[in-house]
């Protein structure tokens, strides 16, 4: 291998082990290969059970640990606490059920999240694929492809995630799992949405996006 080709390799590693456990096979194998073509991580394992994966985590050092984190048997609280004894350093991203399990859309939908969750790719906006099967996906799309509008009102690109997930009538546990982040940073999110719309409702949040040209309500 020429040396432009060892630097350049060298360049796209930007993370150490990462490792993926999930009791569904297929779809561990289907982040295992996204993983890998990243080419961003210098080693990629995979794991369909918990104690396996903790069995390496006492010898080896994992960076990223992608788990399940709807697994009737665990308590995900336990699980996190497990891994983090063992391996303080490890960020654990939890990967939460789709709502079409099975489907090449909802294991495309998880990708999605993932690369944003860690930075993969550096200019996703969104977290799902066009093809998805879910209202998420179908709103967003659209928002997207809609002709631009002028608007004094700005919401970030995470923000109008949020909005949509209200504007869908989600709670904010919903919008935080079809998300991948926390209820509590969906409330924050929520406020700062409230205060830019200068709103204290939903429906009047509602409202005021599509007033202000933000979402095309009646798409929704």
């Amino acid at each position: 291998m020429k040396n432009y080709e060892i630097q350049e390799n060298r360049k796209k590693e930007r993370y150490g082990a990462i490792a993926v456990c999930h009791s569904d096979m297929r779809l561990t194998n289907f982040l295992h290969l996204k993983l890998v073509k990243v080419e961003v991580f210098h080693r990629v394992l995979k794991f369909d059970e918990l104690a396996d994966l903790l069995a390496v985590l006492k010898q080896n050092e994992i960076e990223i640990v992608l788990i399940q984190a709807n697994i009737r048997r665990y308590d995900f609280e336990n699980i996190l606490k497990a891994i983090l004894n063992l391996s303080p350093k490890t960020k654990v991203v939890p990967i939460f059920a789709p709502k079409h399990p099975g489907s090449v859309a909802a294991e495309v939908s998880i990708w999605r999240s993932v690369e944003k969750t860690l930075d993969i790719t550096p200019d996703l906006i969104y977290g799902f694929d066009d093809q998805d099967d879910n209202e998420y996906a179908i709103a967003l799309k659209r928002h997207r492809e809609a002709d631009p509008v002028r608007s004094a009102i700005h919401l970030s690109p995470r923000e109008m995630e949020v909005l949509i997930g209200i504007c869908l009538g989600k709670t904010g546990v919903e919008i935080g799992q079809e998300l991948f982040i926390s209820p509590d940073t969906v409330k924050s999110h929520i406020k700062r949405i409230y205060r830019k719309l200068e709103v204290h409702t939903r429906a009047a949040a509602m409202l005021a996006a599509h007033r202000n040209g933000l979402l095309d309500v009646t798409d929704l």
